[in-house]
């Protein structure tokens, strides 16, 4: 999330830096390839053109991707690397524009379902950085601890990463319902394209676009179900025994799905161990288990 508050020490650093060495051609080398996102379907472009303006603002004169050097671009991702790649003769990103001139080109016959599909994911990712990127740390804070403590607010991103929408004059970021909504969204989306008959081009895409979008929802899904099991009050009884079930159950799933290894395309790896909290999930069932002391029988429809 491109957050001036977020990253108001990372600028402080930046500015010191350049002022520093006047006299130096600098370069700013960003993780939008970070292990973390790798496999989900970001949509980044919006991020991607407000950090390049903001270096162009500062001086900085190259910027650079911190990417794996065998990484195979598939689905949403290939979007990304066509995206950066404009912006290699490119002064200014217009987000738009582009976006409409990749789809067209990369999904004939399903350009207008599809851009709809990539505003659904560049809204439900904006925040990925706090619940990818720091929420699995705190929460394997807490196991270390047999998750004894709080899970929110979070260090870094505070106010700007909440469970439910809170309407105000500032932005604060997109709520996790919010994402959680969208990505079940886009999923009846891509249910619906993969309904109409397209040239083999757009399809082979559309079905890369589709494995992405299976190991977002389980993720996804595996998120909200810890969150709302560490999260949930003493109040909510029937509650939190559905989220323990229901967690038990898309960790089965995230067992039986492969995805590709670290996003480098050289290995495969299940989806839970790819999600960033196997080992937390696992242990937060064994204590879910221990307090409702039953074997979860029960099973709900996702």
């Amino acid at each position: 999330m491109h957050c001036t508050e977020v990253n108001a020490g990372t600028l402080t650093a930046l500015v010191k830096w350049l002022a520093a060495t006047p006299n130096a051609r600098h370069a700013v080398i960003e993780g939008y390839y970070a292990p973390e996102f790798a496999g989900l379907p970001l949509v980044l472009d919006q991020i991607i053109a407000r950090d390049l303006e903001t270096c162009r603002a500062l001086g900085v004169q190259g910027f650079f991707c911190d990417a794996p050097g065998r990484i195979r671009p598939t689905g949403i991702r290939f979007y990304q690397d066509y995206l950066l790649g404009q912006a290699l003769h490119q002064t200014h990103l217009q987000t738009d524009s582009l976006r409409k001139a990749f789809v067209a080109f990369a999904y004939p016959g399903a350009a207008t379902m599809t851009l709809e599909y990539f505003a659904m994911l560049s809204e439900a990712f904006s925040n990925c950085s706090a619940w990818r990127g720091e929420l699995p740390g705190r929460v394997r804070q807490l196991a270390e601890n047999n998750f004894s403590g709080t899970l929110l607010p979070l260090e870094r991103f505070n106010r700007h990463f909440s469970l439910y929408q809170e309407f105000s004059e500032t932005d604060e970021g997109v709520a996790w319902e919010r994402t959680f909504q969208l990505i079940h969204d886009a999923r009846h989306l891509m249910d619906d394209l993969l309904e109409i008959k397209l040239p083999d081009q757009s399809l082979d895409r559309l079905l890369e676009a589709e494995k992405q979008l299976r190991f977002a929802e389980l993720t996804v899904t595996l998120y909200d179900n810890i969150i709302r099991s560490l999260t949930l009050g003493e109040d909510e009884p029937a509650m939190r025994e559905e989220a323990a079930i229901r967690l038990r159950q898309v960790v089965k799933r995230m067992e039986e799905l492969t995805v590709a290894e670290g996003g480098c395309g050289t290995g495969e790896a299940t989806a839970l161990s790819a999600s960033g909290l196997e080992a937390s999930a696992r242990a937060l069932l064994l204590k879910l288990q221990q307090r409702y002391s039953l074997p979860y029988d029960r099973v709900y429809v996702e």
